[in-house]
């Protein structure tokens, strides 16, 4: 009792050094304050693009990019600061919310060379639906610049600085801030001129590569603003002359259903393989390999041809999408999860034809159930089965942390 009697006495005396310090060094607080919009994005970029001379680079090459950065962040941080008062909470707030993304996109791009964007923070529901996107690896340089976010937010709890305004005083500029900040992402009329002054690139990427230029152009923090506020602002929008009726009108067709009782039902497998393709449409490559000797071989057994799929090595249910509803995600506004676009009943898929077809259906995924949401939004398709990573009957084997082809084979041949 005498022990914790002595802590807490230690922490108050602490706790009056530092109310002390929030007025006898104004000046200190009053540059870590101004100075901090412009620290948080220069230690974010500077993680991410791994080197400062990267960093410093790309500041003289794009110092109005960098521009839009800090008057961003100073916007946000302005916000934080009338909303809670005490300048170390709104430091450690953006702290943490500013080098956390810029550590994600260090792993991210590290593991599968696609840039982190925002909207992909909703899959993050655990370490392994982490380590999918980003293999986390800690590094000395890492831990070097976590450090120093960490001694400029003990710095700032030290020295205290806060606002003296009352909560009344202080409602409506942070009010100011915040519909600032929505307006700017939801209404593209706001947004564009202001990209445009400050050399934003803003251009339309629906591929992996147009997103890359982009990221060059923009680097980390305006590049994931820039393809936020596109996200919000190509949500779908209810056409004026859409109704049930409608639909049932251009539905009304009859189609005349051809059937044989002779009929066998082969058996139907769709593999959709994230890591294959076919690179020896590359002449430049200049390949010589029997990799592909396999797929030929079954190729010629049957019929082959060239699928256009709207992804490449990321977003991998936009393609399932378009498989299995038969509809292009660019015709809705190209989002990169249009399966969360899906209200939670029945939908009408491929599976249902087989279904009537009298198939038995089943999906096999060999990862989370829980990753992009397949159990929930999926057991809405029609499958008969599904089978994840923790549901397998058969025998389990792993290619490094993955579960391997083979063992999805043969799950597929046992069903």
């Amino acid at each position: 009792m005498e022990r914790l009697r002595t802590v807490l006495e230690k922490i108050k005396h602490f706790n009056e050094i530092r109310e002390k310090n929030s007025e006898k060094y104004k000046m200190t607080n009053l540059f870590l304050m101004f100075f901090f919009p412009v620290f948080i994005v220069s230690m974010a970029e500077i993680n991410q693009s791994k080197t400062v001379s990267k960093f410093i680079l790309f500041l003289f090459e794009k110092p109005t990019v960098m521009l839009f950065d800090v008057l961003l962040a100073g916007i946000i941080f302005c916000g934080l600061l009338f909303i809670f008062k005490k300048g170390w909470i709104a430091v450690t707030i953006q702290s943490v919310v500013y080098f956390t993304l810029s550590i994600v996109e260090l792993f991210k791009y590290n593991t599968n060379g696609n840039h982190l964007i925002l909207s992909e923070m909703k899959l993050f529901r655990s370490v392994k639906s982490l380590t999918s996107f980003a293999y986390i690896k800690i590094t000395p340089v890492l831990v070097i610049y976590t450090l120093i976010v960490l001694a400029y937010i003990a710095a700032v709890f030290v020295f205290n600085p806060k606002l003296k305004m009352k909560m009344a005083k202080r409602i409506v500029p942070a009010a100011a801030c915040v519909v600032s900040c929505t307006v700017f992402f939801a209404v593209p009329s706001v947004a564009d001129p202001v990209y445009s002054l400050f050399s934003v690139d803003s251009t339309a990427a629906n591929n992996v590569f147009r997103l890359n230029q982009k990221f060059e152009n923009n680097s980390f923090l305006a590049f994931i603003v820039q393809t936020f506020s596109e996200t919000i602002s190509n949500k779908i929008v209810k056409p004026e002359s859409y109704s049930a009726d409608t639909i049932d009108d251009l539905l009304d067709v009859e189609v005349e259903k051809e059937t044989n009782d002779d009929f066998i039902k082969p058996n139907v497998i769709v593999v959709m393989s994230e890591a294959f393709a076919d690179f020896r449409k590359f002449d430049e490559l200049d390949l010589d390999t029997d990799a592909y000797d396999s797929y030929d071989e079954v190729a010629e057994e049957g019929f082959k041809g060239t699928a256009i799929v709207p992804t490449f090595a990321s977003f991998t249910v936009r393609t399932e999408f378009e498989l299995l509803f038969g509809l292009p995600v660019k015709s809705l506004n190209d989002p990169n999860m249009p399966q969360r676009m899906l209200l939670d009943r029945e939908q009408p898929t491929i599976v249902q034809c087989y279904d009537d077809l009298g198939y038995s259906t089943a999906y096999v995924h060999p990862f989370l159930s829980s990753f992009y949401s397949r159990k929930r939004v999926y057991s809405n398709f029609g499958f008969d089965t599904m089978i994840f990573d923790d549901s397998f009957t058969v025998p389990v084997e792993y290619e490094g942390t993955y579960i391997s082809d083979e063992t999805v084979f043969n799950q597929i041949e046992k069903l």
